[in-house]
């Protein structure tokens, strides 16, 4: 989901935050194709956002990709799940031959890393888990994920909260940079 022509378009030097563009609209938007995400630029645990998105954008713009899905080969086609899980399991493999204890105890062989990371879902559930680890307030890890926002089908009526139901979250910054820098 991650847009390439949403990034360059949302690229700021001047902001203290990075924009990540998500191309698709997610729960509870009813506006445009494009769903932005404000992050700090960079985290508690020492990733650069800002740095990174911007090394991604120049390698792109050198295999003269402007357009398109950022996750992709050097000719633009996005990368089907199951190649970029089969690298991450590689690269987890690797990690796990040279040092296993940076895994929990639950991932005891290599065998384990394939079922237990999948990027479908492991990067949402290692998101949670930090989240509940450093003490992120559940008011705003309910507004970043909106677990709370949804449809009940057969009443149409919305199941979050009024203050959820109507606050607008393209406008929002500061949960999403709280969350991210804490991450």
């Amino acid at each position: 989901m991650l847009d390439l022509k949403g990034l360059n378009s949302h690229w700021d030097r001047s902001n203290n935050y990075v924009t990540i563009a998500l191309l698709g609209r997610l729960k509870g938007e009813q506006h445009d194709l494009q769903h932005l995400i404000p992050c700090s630029n960079s985290t508690l645990s020492g990733i650069n956002i800002r740095s990174t998105i911007q090394a991604h954008l120049e390698l792109k713009r050198q295999a003269q990709l402007i357009d398109g899905p950022a996750i992709s080969n050097h000719e633009g086609i996005l990368l089907s799940t199951k190649y970029v899980d089969d690298t991450v399991h590689e690269l987890l493999n690797d990690i796990f031959q040279s040092d296993h204890s940076l895994f929990p105890p639950s991932i005891d062989s290599p065998e384990k890393i394939s079922y237990s990371y999948q990027c479908f879902r492991s990067f949402r559930r290692t998101s949670a888990t930090r989240a509940t680890e450093v003490g992120i307030s559940t008011n705003d890890a309910n507004t970043i994920s909106r677990w709370q926002e949804g449809q009940n089908k057969k009443a149409k009526k919305s199941s979050s909260s009024m203050r959820q139901h109507y606050t607008q979250f393209d406008l929002l910054i500061k949960p999403f940079l709280r969350y991210t820098s804490q991450m």
